[in-house]
This record gives structure tokens, C-alpha cells and sequence, in this order.
């Protein structure tokens, strides 16, 4: 019992962490002048790149079976997948509906979880999400209260929110087989390709761009994805992805934030009133998951 509350707590602690870090993805791809999908792809380009020396260090490629390598791989297809259905959601919708509908994931996350995985889910869990969701319309949702329609940026937003939840879903089954650098690695490596083969399909260029730019990718791989993802990724190992698809919920929230002081946006009221909702639904979410370890990776 005792093992199991000290594992449940570097979990958290680990989520945490990767909340706070990723909260920075969308400020990153602000100072950038580049594409969403570009950012993207080279912060996953320069993570591989970072990584791959300290995984060929302690471990051959002969060691990585398909068995170890078919779950990440999947996971860095759907988060790719997930980026650039969302980035493109941006150009046909505005930024709080995307991020409204790509946060949808969590409800996609708990019905497969419930329904093919039979996870006990328990009504403090479907409280948490309540209280969660709630929370990220009351933020984000202004615009599609106004107008109760949904557009063709909306439906890019809803379809990025089914790769996301895959991505989550994928992590807890992948992060059973293989060790947490190892796990984002493979992710970022498969992440990489994918995202370079949609900017080819798109005619988006590759280079070219300016050397601050450079340095604003090479900081969103060390900062927002290494230190995030390693997190995130040491978390799917821990916790199940219907507790932890929903906590990340949170990031946004952080973000909008953060945005007072960093970008010198004004707070709002909707923002003093949701993140509270937010913060207790993910309370009971995780309340239901405290002996529940996946595994000790």
C-alpha cells in the first residue's frame, strides 16, 4: 500500500510537471515564424535527435523488437496526427473553439476505457470529468454559446481530439513494453517522419527559416517536449490514460494564465470562475486512481 501511494505520488507529481512545461507549447509556436505543423515537427525533429544518443548508448537497435516498438510508433503517428488536424483547425475557427473541441479527447478516452478496456470508472471519476469539462467550456466556450453552430474548423478540431485520445490510450499500453527515453524516442522518431511527410503533402517548406526561429525550436524540444513528454511518458506508466487524458485539461488552462504576464493578456472572469471547476474535477478524477498503478516502468 505504502509503494503503491509513493508511485501514485511521482506520478502526480510527474503530471505536474509535464502540465506546467507543455503550458509553454503555445507560446513557443507564438515566438516562432513558422507554421503551427513546422514547430511541431522540429521540436520533435531536435528531441529525436537528443535522445537518440542517450538510447544508443544503453541498448542496440537489435534489442527493439516489434512487439516494444509498435505501440510508440502508433502513439507518434496519432500525436502527429493530432497536431496537424488541430493547427489546421486554427485557420478555419477561432483558437478557443479549437482548443474547446480538440479537449474533447478525455470524454473519448473514458468511453473506450469503459467499454473495451472495462475500467471501474466511479461516479467520482464521472464527477471530475463533469466538473472538468464544464470548467473548459465555461473558458473556452463564449464563442460557441453565441454561435451554436458547428463549421469546418470545428470538425478538423473534433477529428485532431480523436488522435489525441488515441495517442493517450496508445502511451498506456506502450509505456507497459518499454522504459520512459526509450518510449519518447520511438514516439518523436515516428512523430517526426509524419509530420515531414504531411509538409511535403502540404508544399509546407522545411527550411529556410530565420535563426531565431531555430533557437524557438530547439527550446520547445528541450523545454516543452523533452521535459514534458519524459513526464507525461513516465506518468502513462503509472496511471491509467482515463485519469490522465482529463488532468491535462489543465494545460490550457495554465496557459491562459500564464498569458497575464507573459503576453499581457487581460484575466477573465470566466477564467476566476472555471479554474477552480477544473482543479476539483480533476481532484476526483485522480481520488478514484490512488491504488490504481499500471505498472512500476
Amino acid at each position: 500500500m505504502i509503494n503503491n501511494q509513493s508511485a501514485n505520488m511521482k506520478a502526480n507529481l510527474a503530471m505536474g510537471l509535464s502540465i506546467t512545461a507543455l503550458s509553454f507549447s503555445g507560446f513557443f509556436v507564438r515566438w516562432a515564424d513558422a507554421p503551427g505543423p513546422i514547430t511541431s515537427l522540429f521540436r520533435m525533429a531536435f528531441t529525436a535527435f537528443f535522445l537518440t544518443f542517450f538510447v544508443l548508448k544503453k541498448h542496440s537497435l537489435r534489442s527493439y523488437s516489434m512487439k516494444k516498438m509498435i505501440f510508440p510508433l502508433l502513439a507518434g503517428i496519432f500525436s502527429a496526427l493530432d497536431h496537424n488536424f488541430w493547427s489546421s483547425a486554427l485557420f478555419h475557427t477561432t483558437v478557443a473553439n479549437a482548443i474547446l473541441f480538440n479537449y474533447i479527447a478525455p470524454v473519448w478516452v473514458a468511453l473506450i476505457a469503459f467499454f473495451l478496456y472495462k475500467e471501474k470508472l466511479t461516479r467520482k471519476f464521472w464527477l471530475g470529468m463533469a466538473l472538468t469539462m464544464i470548467g473548459a467550456v465555461t473558458i473556452f466556450g463564449s464563442d460557441l454559446i453565441q454561435h451554436p453552430q458547428i463549421g469546418w474548423g470545428d470538425t478538423l478540431a473534433i477529428i485532431s481530439s480523436v488522435f489525441y485520445a488515441g495517442f493517450f490510450l496508445l502511451s498506456e499500453k506502450g509505456r507497459l513494453l518499454n522504459q520512459v527515453v526509450e518510449y519518447l524516442w520511438l514516439v518523436t522518431l515516428s512523430a517526426t517522419l509524419t509530420l515531414t511527410i504531411l509538409a511535403l503533402i502540404n508544399g509546407t517548406p522545411l527550411s529556410g527559416y530565420n535563426t531565431k526561429t531555430i533557437f524557438v525550436f530547439i527550446g520547445a524540444a528541450l523545454f516543452a517536449q523533452m521535459i514534458g513528454y519524459l513526464a507525461l511518458s513516465y506518468a502513462s506508466g503509472h496511471l491509467p490514460a482515463s485519469t490522465i487524458s482529463p488532468t491535462m485539461i489543465l494545460q490550457p488552462v495554465l496557459t491562459a494564465i500564464l498569458a497575464v504576464p507573459i503576453s499581457g493578456e487581460p484575466i477573465t472572469i470566466q477564467l476566476i470562475i472555471a479554474a477552480p471547476l477544473v482543479l476539483l474535477g480533476i481532484y476526483f478524477i485522480n481520488h478514484q486512481t490512488s491504488s490504481t498503478i499500471l505498472s512500476d516502468r
